[in-house]
This record gives structure tokens, C-alpha cells and sequence, in this order.
């Protein structure tokens, strides 16, 4: 989002007046978290700050630094004529510090970065985070207002350099760790030796270094979950290869240097839970899948937080696992149920997809069924996720899709739980990307190889729809009957075109580019 040059607050002050200041503030660094494209209702959509970032600066406060941080988009919800500039500029600091985790704020960070050269041209612009770390040559030979890459975990390096810049340490450039630089003309690259292998040292809980804490606990994308919600990390890392994501196995080796998953103690975990309930949180939001963590650590988890007597929701992800008996009912006795859900992440009812896509053994979609009647059973609210734009999809695998969710609805005739669908574009680090640029052969298909442009364009709300989502494989997946979907019938499978109408208009999609007509689609092939 660009932002415009300001001579002053408004005349009536509404904008701007909590932020303006007449006395300077002097501070050793600010944190910047960025919008997301130049379109006014996109910027305020994702004001989520990466968990990572509150590990780094509750880390520089920790050692005696002094900070501030701004989130925009949630500058912007409460305030829609929100400029940072001001807010910027009465701030006196050396280092300021912007996330570009998620490449979908990869063009707002780098704006925020001139913007921060503009009104402070001598202070030093770090970024950081999944994208900038697998863009920070583009990033740095095209963006002048930006002075260094942080590549990979950035609790030290940004320690090290805030406390050069601020003069309370003499750490040269070349003795940071991670950092990507710019040294006049020459881009200089520090060794990525800095790998975090300890999460139990960090503060993931603590706000109070940013303006409106309290309304960034209501930060939720979804437009129903008006609770007060804080994402806890859990661990760094993830044991599968996921076509899509940056947060991969072999993305994660790439990027960060970590192999494998690194998990928090769960006794420090429910202590953060009993401290987030004390300030006003009514849902924790897990991390990870605690089912891949494991038995004996979410069996621990449980026990220390009843222990504690605290009243708190909880979101738990289901992703490539299921709940047994035992995870249901504790996850029931622990938790609020009225304020926590459970997202149970089938992506597609077709088997052979799920299990060529991820490259594992899946669960079936019997057992899919029986995982949805133990929560049930449970009392645990229920959210059911489809992902489209899969490698191998086509119009029979979203009948299948459609008729899975029908029989979704027909299990909970009561209170259907939301099914949510979503077009997931690639990550730029993603198993698929790779693929794609011709470095693995896993997906048979045809794909152009994404680079910095493309995510840039994105990330301003230009999709080049032709090149970020999957394309369908040249060779289609074989496909055998879904017998336990028969018994649905018209009226059943329509439900889900009024309850789910995104599912339903990319089935549209596909009879259409198969070159079936409007007659034929109008004529019922899916009921």
C-alpha cells in the first residue's frame, strides 16, 4: 500500500490524533508489520503478526533495548484514514525492523521500508521472514531503502545488529550471522550459521511492545470469530512435504537450515496458556498439529493446563491426522468448547489425490467420517477445509468434493459445521515450486517456474492466476468409484451449492473449461 506524503494531521484530528505526538520519542528500534496490496479493504484483511516476531523483539527488550511496534492493518481496521507516517515520524530510533513472512506482504513491507527511509533516512531497515529470506538478492538489488536481509531464524542477528545500530555494541556487519547486506555496489552474504535450537527461551506471549495490544487479540480473518485469540507457537519445523507450503520439510531445510520438527516443552506451553487466560485470551490457537507432536506430549499438554484450573478455548489443526477417542474427550475436558474449534483438514475426498499430493499414507475417507463422529461425540466444534487448485484436479474430482461435503452436512442435520474452501496459491519455497523449475519430478504436469516478480505482482492484488496456482497434471489420476457418496441425492447435493457456493463455482469452472456448455452443466452432472 503506498502511502502518501503528509503535511499534518487532519483538521479534525479523527485520523490521527491518539498518534501524534509533540515531543519526539527516542527509542533504539520500532517493528513494522505490513498490508498486504494497494487495495483498500485487502490491507486490513491479514493484520496476523508471524509468531517468530514476538520470540525477536520480546528478545531485544529482554537485553536492555528500548522498542515499539506498529501494526498497520490493524491500524487501518480500527481506522480506515490510518497513515503510519506520522506514527513513524514521531519516533526517534536507529533500526527498524519489518516481516516479510508471508509473501502476500512482500510489496507492503518493502513500501514500509521506503517510507522509513523517507522520514528517517539515516536509521537501518532490516526485514525478514520466509519470503524475504528466499528473496533477499532481489530484495536487496532492487530496493534500495532496505540495508539488510535477515535469512533463516533472527532472534540473534537482529539482536546483534539492533545493538550496533543503537551503539550499544561494536558487531560488524560481517560478524552477524544470517545477514545479507548491501556494502556499497556489492551484496554481501554472511554465512547462515544461526540456527535456533531452543524455543524454550523465547517470550511468545507478551504484546505489550505494540500499539493496541488488546485489539490485536481480534485479529481473527474470519469475519465470525469474534473471540480474543493469540496464535502460540508450539515448535518451529515440520516433518512433511506439503506441495504447496513454505513451511515444508524441504522448505524448511532450504530456508532455514532446520531438519525435521523442533517442539516447546508442553509444561511451558500451558504456563503460556495460564498467562494468556490472566490477560483476557479466550481462544489459544495451536501452531501445529498436536497429534503429529505426538501421545505423550499433548497427553502432558492436557494434564498441566487442567492442572491449572484455567477456562480457555483452544484451536486445534487436524492436518494429514484425525482425532482417536482419548484426544476428543480430553481435548473436551480441558478446554472451553463454546469458544474452541478443531479445523479438520481433508483438502479433497479423493484419496488418490491426497495421497499423490502429499506423498504419504492418508487417511481414507471412512475414516474421515469416523474422526468427525468422535468430535461429535465430544462436544468439539467442528470446521472442515477443502483446498483448490490441487495438482490433478478436474471436474470429477470436485463432484467428489461436493458430494463429500453433502454427506459432511447430512452427519450434522442440526448445526452443519462451516466448510471452508479456499484457492491456495504456491508458496515461493513450496515442494511444488521446486517441481515446477524442473527440480524433482513428483507432479506430472506442466508449470513455469515462479521467481520474485510474480509474488511481488501478487502481493499488490495483480494475480497472474496462469502462474501461482496449480495447474491441472497433463495426465489424469486414476480414479476409481466413491461408492459411500450413492446415496446422496439431489436435494442433498444442492445444499452444498447454497452453503458452499465457492466449491460449487470451480466445479462450474472446470465443466466449462472441458468445453461442456452451460445446458449441460444446468442439466445436473454433478446431481
Amino acid at each position: 500500500m503506498a502511502f502518501a506524503a503528509l503535511s499534518g494531521p487532519p483538521v479534525d484530528g479523527a485520523g490521527y490524533r491518539e498518534y501524534w505526538r509533540v515531543s519526539t520519542e527516542k527509542l533504539d528500534f520500532i517493528y513494522l508489520h505490513p498490508c498486504h496490496g494497494d487495495n483498500a479493504e485487502a490491507a486490513k484483511m491479514y493484520p496476523l503478526i508471524p509468531v517468530g516476531v514476538l520470540a525477536i523483539v520480546n528478545h531485544l527488550l529482554d537485553s536492555g533495548l528500548t522498542g515499539r511496534g506498529l501494526n498497520v492493518p490493524l491500524e487501518l481496521r480500527r481506522d480506515e484514514t490510518f497513515d503510519p507516517r506520522p506514527w513513524i515520524d514521531a519516533r526517534d530510533f536507529s533500526i527498524a525492523l519489518i516481516d516479510i513472512n508471508w509473501y502476500l506482504h512482500l510489496a507492503g513491507g518493502l513500501d514500509l521500508a521506503a517510507l522509513v527511509k523517507e522520514v528517517r533516512p539515516e536509521a537501518t531497515v532490516l526485514v525478514g521472514g520466509l519470503t524475504a529470506t528466499r528473496f533477499a538478492e532481489e530484495i536487496l538489488r532492487r530496493f534500495p531503502a532496505v540495508d539488510a536481509v535477515c535469512r533463516g531464524d533472527g532472534e540473534e542477528p537482529a539482536r546483534m545488529l539492533a545493538e550496533t545500530c543503537a551503539g550499544r555494541a561494536g558487531h560488524t556487519m560481517e560478524q552477524i550471522p544470517n545477514l545479507a547486506w548491501r556494502d556499497g555496489e556489492e551484496i554481501r552474504f554472511n554465512d547462515q550459521t544461526y540456527i535456533d535450537r531452543d524455543m524454550d527461551r523465547w517470550n511468545y506471549c507478551d504484546l505489550a511492545f505494540l500499539e493496541n495490544e488488546k485489539d490485536y487479540y481480534y485479529n481473527s480473518i474470519l469475519k465470525w470469530a469474534d473471540l480474543a485469540t493469540h496464535w502460540l507457537a508450539l515448535g518451529r519445523g515440520c516433518r512433511f512435504a506439503c506441495y504447496h507450503c513454505d513451511g515444508s520439510s524441504q522448505a524448511q531445510k532450504k530456508l532455514f537450515g532446520r531438519a525435521g520438527l523442533m517442539v516447546r516443552d508442553p509444561e511451558l506451553v500451558a504456563r503460556d496458556i495460564e498467562v494468556l487466560a490472566g490477560r483476557g485470551v479466550e481462544n489459544v490457537s495451536f501452531t501445529h498439529d498436536l497429534v503429529h507432536i505426538g501421545e505423550d506430549y499433548w497427553r502432558t499438554l492436557f494434564a498441566a493446563v487442567r492442572r491449572s484450573g484455567v477456562r480457555v478455548g483452544a484451536m486445534q489443526p487436524f492436518w494429514q491426522s484425525l482425532p482417536c477417542d482419548d484426544f476428543a474427550r480430553e481435548f473436551s475436558e480441558t478446554f472451553v468448547m463454546k469458544n474452541s474449534y478443531v479445523n479438520v483438514s481433508i483438502e479433497t475426498a479423493v484419496e488418490e489425490m491426497r495421497r499423490h499430493i502429499h506423498n504419504c499414507t492418508y487417511y481414507s475417507n471412512a475414516e474421515f467420517f469416523e474422526g468427525l463422529k468422535i468430535l461429535k461425540h465430544h462436544g468439539v466444534p467442528i470446521m472442515v477445509y477443502f483446498r483448490l487448485n490441487s495438482p490433478w484436479e478436474t471436474a470429477k474430482t470436485m463432484e467428489v468434493n461436493i458430494r463429500c461435503a453433502a454427506e459432511v452436512f447430512r452427519l450434522f442435520p442440526e448445526d452443519a459445521p462451516p466448510i471452508f474452501v479456499s484457492d491456495v496459491p504456491l508458496d515461493p519455497s513450496s515442494p511444488y515450486s521446486h517441481a515446477a523449475g524442473g527440480h524433482g519430478s513428483r507432479f506430472d504436469f506442466s508449470f513455469p517456474e515462479l521467481g520474485f516478480d510474480d509474488y511481488y505482482q501478487f502481493s499488490r492484488g495483480i494475480i497472474p492466476v496462469d502462474k501461482v496456482f496449480a495447474r491441472p497434471a497433463e495426465k489424469a489420476i486414476d480414479m476409481r468409484r466413491y461408492t459411500e457418496f450413492d446415496h446422496l441425492g439431489k436435494l442433498d447435493v444442492l445444499f452444498v451449492k447454497k452453503l458452499v457456493p465457492r466449491m460449487w463455482e470451480r466445479w462450474e469452472e472446470l465443466m466449462l473449461s472441458d468445453g461442456k456448455s452451460w445446458d449441460a452443466i444446468r442439466s445436473g452432472v454433478v446431481v
